[in-house]
């Protein structure tokens, strides 16, 4: 995210003795003659050392020439300036940081996917698959597990014998008060020709430590050290903790479908997740070592003022870019607890010109006339600038001059963003009243309000809705293909009815389509915009009983 914004080559004023050089480096510059323009700006640093238009240029050009580490070292020259403001000195040490990992993405410390495997104890022939079943018992009857499914296909496919079973692990028990975090998979292999019976823990290092005595417990076997971790795959401390998953325990009688206005179990669920993950962030972060700091932690980094200038880039781009509002509601939140200043409005009145991207979030949007604040919005939501597009967005809702198409894209990335089903469907209803303004299509926004009344359990409301497809949108590809994915995420097997309708109205032909897929068929349309998941991705809608 730090490098989404464009840097451009800058001039020096004055009359200082080194400038003549430097203006010949510029020419060479924009003429692409960057290697000499590279070095022409290079050999000025002796005497025009205190220049940010000097490092300035040089880290453009290292970028632009792909040298990172270089690039980086330039940036963070500018960022030690005397006469850099805060905000400059950040985003430029922020910069640099982005340009460290892209130049050794591997540097460390990283959570690295760790394996760990155990032979289990048991006699050979009948008494051992026993011996084993007895065991899967154990494991089955403990509440820090839970059996996974997994696909037995994929392992023959790859020449390998697949478990016998999976298992999930978790920290805790449901029920003792904490939130029951996913710890790491547990496969138990039977006995194979040349191997004996084993247990295998997969999942991250740290995770892995914590549930190697759990494992090792309840089966009664002493696992090994860790397999080599050379080619595993590995994430940042901050993706790991981000990554936290919690048991969601189901109820164990169909909860009552909520009153209208009011949140559904769905909702309540979802936010005990965010609670568990939030918490645990901002509890964990601040004492974990980071990449980003040179393996300090950030609390450790406070106390030095170009590693603080670190953290502070580190929460700033959390807050200006986070895909979720709750993830930048606790990167703001993480600002206070470590002690970093606020974040200051600013007040501008033409900040595609005045003002970097990464600070459009504290814009004072009162004060831009519509076309500018039209203009942040549609740029900070295609850069990806997240929160900043979010109150334009409602800024843009608040000015009775907008258009109705701005409102629709307003409303869309609102929806999207949106924590509650309440909120969702209290937007979707405005967007209904536009898309008869706009002579929109509107199956679309039935399969997105399809999925968030079958989240909420809503059957009167989304028995209306399949109706209205059917009657009105049984014919358009794009909404059938939409609905599909919306059935397939709540459980529904297309493919047993792929011959056939797979919904009243869809013709067989669409429902082969649909069952099928593609790459559009795995791409569901909101009013945000596209929310297909990475490629491969199994969504997974929870439903009430």
């Amino acid at each position: 995210p730090a490098l989404r914004t464009k840097m451009h080559l800058e001039d020096a004023a004055g009359d200082a003795p080194w400038l003549p050089d430097f203006r010949v480096a510029i020419d060479h510059a924009r003429h692409w003659r960057l290697a000499r323009a590279l070095t022409g700006f290079s050999s000025l640093k002796a005497v025009a050392g205190g220049s940010a238009a000097l490092w300035t240029n040089i880290a453009v050009l290292c970028e632009m020439l792909a040298r990172p580490f270089e690039a980086s070292e330039a940036w963070l020259a500018v960022a030690r300036l005397p006469d850099a403001s805060p905000d400059d000195a950040v985003e430029a040490t922020g910069r640099a940081m982005a340009l460290e990992t892209e130049a050794d993405p591997d540097r460390s410390p990283l959570i690295r996917v760790a394996s760990r495997g155990a032979v289990l104890r048991v006699p050979a022939g009948e008494e051992g698959s026993a011996a084993i079943d007895l065991l899967e018992d154990t494991i089955r009857h403990d509440a820090r597990c839970e059996p996974a499914a997994f696909d037995r296909s994929a392992w023959v496919a790859r020449n390998a014998a697949p478990p016998r079973s999976v298992w999930r692990v978790y920290e805790t028990a449901p029920g003792d008060g904490r939130p029951a975090r996913l710890l790491a998979s547990l496969l138990v292999f039977a006995r194979q020709t040349d191997r004996e019976p084993e247990a295998v823990l997969q999942g991250f290092g740290p995770d892995v430590d914590v549930a190697t005595p759990i494992a090792a417990a309840l089966l009664g076997c002493e696992f090994g050290a860790e397999a080599e971790a050379a080619g595993m795959p590995a994430t940042t401390p901050t993706n790991w903790l981000l990554g936290s998953q919690f048991r969601m325990q189901s109820p164990s009688t169909r909860p009552p479908t909520a009153p209208p206005g009011e949140p559904s179990a769905f909702d309540l669920f979802m936010q005990q997740q965010r609670d568990a993950l939030w918490t645990r962030f901002l509890q964990v972060w601040p004492d974990t070592p980071l990449p980003e700091l040179l393996g300090k932690t950030p609390r450790q980094a406070l106390a030095d003022k170009e590693a603080a200038r670190r953290v502070e880039a580190l929460v700033t781009e959390g807050e200006a870019t986070s895909r979720r509002r709750d993830a930048a509601d606790a990167w703001a939140e993480m600002r206070g607890r470590l002690g970093l200043a606020t974040a200051v409005p600013i007040t501008a009145t033409h900040p595609l010109d005045e003002v970097p991207p990464l600070r459009w979030h504290r814009l004072d949007l009162q004060r831009l006339d519509l076309d500018q604040l039209r203009g942040v919005f549609v740029t900070a939501l295609d850069a990806g600038f997240e929160r900043a597009a979010e109150r334009a967005a409602e800024a843009l809702l608040a000015r009775p001059e907008a258009s109705p198409e701005e409102r629709w894209e307003s409303l869309g990335l609102l929806e999207d963003r949106a924590l509650s089903s309440v909120r969702k469907l209290e937007i979707l209803a405005e967007l209904r009243g536009l898309a008869a303004t706009l002579k929109a299509n509107d199956g679309m926004l039935d399969v997105t309000e399809l999925r968030v009344r079958m989240q909420r359990g809503d059957e009167a409301e989304s028995v209306r809705l399949l109706e209205h497809l059917r009657r009105d949108h049984g014919r358009d590809q794009r909404v059938l293909q939409a609905l599909a994915e919306v059935l397939m995420e709540a459980g529904v097997d297309l493919s047993a009815v792929a011959g056939r309708a797979a919904v009243p109205g869809m013709t067989p032909t669409a429902a082969a389509a649909a069952s099928a897929g593609g790459d559009e068929a795995g791409r569901i349309w909101t009013p945000g915009g596209e929310q297909a998941g990475p490629s491969g991705e199994k969504k997974v809608i929870w439903t009430p009983g």
